[in-house]
């Protein structure tokens, strides 16, 4: 059993948990994290009493543009990240999207229908509205779903992986992450997300035990409208570990950095869940998909996992 050494927000909007064993580090909202790791590297605190205050570790990875730059990064450098994040990443919505829609033929219980509305133009007349002179003669069918009562789930998305992963894995994993929100909201159902990074560091002098790090980031609550291109982002491109986690880690003094790190590195990602950290849908390093067809694959077993998923949509549709 952990015993807490400090808990408090040594920067605005930043909660730490410091415990014997577990480090956790969670932002309050999105812009509070981005705020946070805004400049990458160990950034000096004078307020001795401040949790962050301490010496610099000289670790800098998340700036950097070893392992072929881009190519394990995802991005050309820090400030192209910065860069993703104002203007979310298209490529990896249009690919959720692509996915949501390949798998939704084959989700039982889901119906999409065709509503029709009357107007002056249209598909086809509607031959009685036409003998009777109304001008409103003309038939459009939109696609149309019904939605009944929300359910409410959390979601947890692994962004971490080891150095070995390549940065293609980790983005079907994301494109994975969100096509699931996608479907799932488009559904009736009503996501809190958080991404996480959950790292085993040193084993303590005399312990049995290794140190964890785990940070959350909160990524949408369950009132917010989803934007696909920021949730792709901040989910699903290498950068948002191997720049933007890796700076969160940056932020810790050395002491900090050692002891739940490495000295000369950044911990290894753990497969895990965390269970001080609640959640009702993981998806985590399973979903390192290697292309469309795994990526397919694995979303459809994800929404197996979830054992109301399809009686929740006949209800919701008046099936049960």
């Amino acid at each position: 059993m952990t015993k807490i050494i400090y808990e408090g927000y040594p920067a605005e909007g930043i909660y730490v948990q410091q415990g014997t064993q577990h480090l956790v580090v969670k932002a309050e909202t999105t812009m509070d994290w981005l705020n946070f790791t805004r400049k990458p590297g160990y950034q000096p605190v004078e307020d001795k009493n401040n949790w962050l205050h301490g010496e610099d570790h000289g670790q800098n990875s998340s700036a950097e543009m070893g392992y072929d730059g881009d190519a394990w990064y995802g991005t050309e450098d820090y400030d192209a990240w910065m860069g993703l994040l104002d203007n979310g990443w298209a490529e990896g919505a249009d690919l959720a999207a692509k996915l949501a829609d390949e798998v939704a033929p084959y989700i039982q219980g889901m119906k999409i229908v065709d509503e029709p509305k009357r107007d002056y133009e249209g598909d086809e007349v509607d031959i009685d509205m036409y003998l009777e002179g109304d001008p409103e003669c003309m038939i459009n069918y939109e696609e149309a779903k019904v939605h009944g009562k929300a359910k409410f789930l959390t979601v947890a998305i692994d962004i971490g992986a080891l150095c070995d992963v390549r940065k293609e894995a980790m983005m079907w994993r994301g494109i994975i992450a969100a096509a699931l929100v996608d479907t799932l909201e488009s559904n009736g159902f009503r996501l809190e997300i958080f991404g996480y990074s959950y790292d085993r560091g040193r084993r303590a002098r005399g312990a049995a035990f290794h140190r964890d790090n785990l940070i959350i980031l909160p990524v949408k609550n369950e009132d917010q409208h989803m934007e696909l291109e920021r949730l792709a982002s901040l989910i699903g491109h290498s950068s948002s570990f191997r720049r933007g986690i890796f700076s969160g880690f940056e932020k810790y003094p050395k002491h900090i950095f050692q002891d739940y790190l490495t000295l000369f590195g950044y911990g290894a990602s753990q497969s895990g869940w965390p269970t001080h950290f609640p959640a009702d849908v993981f998806i985590g390093k399973e979903c390192l998909a290697h292309d469309a067809k795994s990526a397919v694959q694995t979303f459809r077993q994800k929404l197996s996992e979830l054992p109301d998923f399809y009686e929740y949509l006949q209800e919701e549709r008046g099936e049960l």
